[in-house]
Parts: structure tokens; C-alpha cells; sequence
């Protein structure tokens, strides 16, 4: 009894040392993911450009952790590319469409590898390129396609890209984390082929939708949100996930409509406001 008494009592402790390191792991990782946003915000002097170094880096983390380095700088160089020809093509829907459409084809495919996960924050990234261009003081939508505002967009994503796949594994190795998460298992070539259809033709059709009618405004979000709702696929358990992620979308965007018509906005964000008191 006494033996277990001591088990009891020394467990606590241990959980919060368990807790503890995992924070500091956490609060380690994000900070080093700031370490090239602060750099360009001081290079460039736009802090909110600046800050899409971070989201860059963030996705080749994720592939990293996923794909392996292979796959993370493969993310990098796609980020790098990508970034210019976006801005550019969004300019013209059809375009920015057909941009879309090829990243989400070879993202799609690359479920039947079970890499899907992590290759599919490049279109969803690259998406708010290609609709709404981070703003630059002094330039207008039209400047958006001159040869420094381009070149300074490649430079902040990809070396936001660079700085992870280069400093991460060696962080990983020291904080004694694993470089790798267990491989996840490829999709069959029929689910694979399902899933790279629907993504393609709901993100092309989003993207075309939003450059011709809103272009420049936050509909890259509509995008976000198609991929969000369709990024399992294969399997009943998943095309019901889909469905109830789909219905959930479609459910809270008429909710927010009732309720943006029925009060004023003023309204709306003071009762959100008292809530949270």
C-alpha cells in the first residue's frame, strides 16, 4: 500500500513535467517560425508582408513532418516559384484558375502516396496570392505585377521555406523529437482518382468564381473552405465526414447571413463582444 501510496503521489508531478516540456517544445517551435518574420518586417518595413514568411514555413514543417526532407524542399521550391507566377496570373481569372487547377491535380495525386495532407497547404496558401496580393504601401492593385514587388514576395516566402527546412530537423534531433511522423498509408487508385477530380473542379470553379465577381477580397477563404471539406478522401467514414463538414459549412454560412441581416454589424460584434465577458 505504502509503495502505491508513492506511485500515486509522485504521478502528478511527472504529468506536469510531461506537460511542461510539450509547452516549451510548442513555445520553441513558433518562436523559431517567427525568426524570419521579424527579419524581413526589418528589411523590408511592411511587417504585415512579412508575415506570410511564417505560413511558408509553417508548410514546409508540416511536410517535413510528413513527407520527409525530400518532400520539404520540394516545398520550397514550389512556395518560391509559385509566389510570383500566382500574383501575376490572378491579375486574369481564367489564369489564376487554371493555376489552381494544376496544384490541386498534382495534390490530388499525391493522396494515392499519402502526402496529400501536408502538400495541401500550397494551394491553400498560394490561393490568398492569387486573389488578394499582400498590400504594399505605396502601390496600388496595378503595381502589384512590378518586377520589386514580385521579387520581394519570392524572397519573404521563400525564405520563410528555407529557414524551416533548414533549421527544423537539426532543432527536431535536439529536442529529441522525432524528424519524421510514421508514413501514412496511400490511398486506392479509384479514391485517389475521386478525390483529385473534386478538389480540382470545386477549387477551379471557386477561384474563377471569385476573380471574375470579388476580385481582390477575402474569397480566397471560399477556397480555403473547399479544400477544408473535401480533404479526405476514399472510404464511407470519410465521404460521411465530408458531407457533415460540407453541411456544417453550409449551416453556419446561412446562420451568419440571418443574423448580418437581421442586425447591424454594430450589433452583432457587441453582443459577440458580452460574451465573452
Amino acid at each position: 500500500m505504502a509503495a502505491s501510496s508513492g506511485a500515486d503521489e509522485g504521478a502528478p508531478p511527472a504529468l506536469v513535467r510531461v506537460y511542461a516540456r510539450r509547452t516549451g517544445v510548442a513555445v520553441v517551435l513558433i518562436v523559431t517560425l517567427y525568426v524570419p518574420v521579424v527579419v524581413f518586417a526589418v528589411i523590408s518595413g511592411e511587417p504585415s508582408v512579412a508575415g506570410w514568411a511564417m505560413l511558408s514555413g509553417v508548410a514546409v514543417f508540416q511536410n517535413l513532418m510528413l513527407g520527409g526532407r525530400t518532400i520539404a524542399y520540394l516545398t520550397v521550391g514550389l512556395l518560391t516559384a509559385l509566389t510570383s507566377i500566382a500574383i501575376v496570373s490572378g491579375s486574369v481569372p481564367v489564369a489564376g484558375a487554371a493555376l489552381m487547377a494544376i496544384m490541386c491535380f498534382w495534390v490530388g495525386l499525391s493522396a494515392g502516396k499519402g502526402l496529400h495532407h501536408g502538400l495541401l497547404l500550397i494551394p491553400l496558401y498560394v490561393a490568398f496570392l492569387i486573389i488578394a496580393p499582400p498590400p504594399w504601401t505605396g502601390l496600388t492593385g496595378d503595381d502589384r505585377t512590378t518586377t520589386s514587388y514580385l521579387l520581394w514576395n519570392m524572397l519573404i516566402w521563400g525564405g520563410g521555406a528555407l529557414w524551416a527546412v533548414l533549421v527544423f530537423p537539426p532543432l527536431l534531433r535536439r529536442l529529441t523529437m522525432p524528424s519524421r511522423l510514421p508514413p501514412a498509408e496511400p490511398w486506392a487508385r479509384v479514391d485517389t482518382l475521386v478525390y483529385t477530380i473534386t478538389i480540382t473542379v470545386l477549387c477551379t470553379a471557386s477561384t474563377l468564381a471569385v476573380l471574375i465577381w470579388w476580385p481582390g477580397s477575402n474569397g480566397a477563404w471560399l477556397v480555403l473552405t473547399v479544400l477544408a471539406v473535401s480533404s479526405e478522401p476514399g472510404g464511407g467514414a470519410s465521404v460521411k465526414k465530408t458531407l457533415a463538414r460540407i453541411a456544417g459549412t453550409i449551416g453556419g454560412v446561412a446562420i451568419a447571413a440571418i443574423v448580418a441581416t437581421t442586425f447591424d454589424s454594430e450589433a452583432v460584434c457587441s453582443v459577440s463582444a458580452g460574451s465573452w465577458r
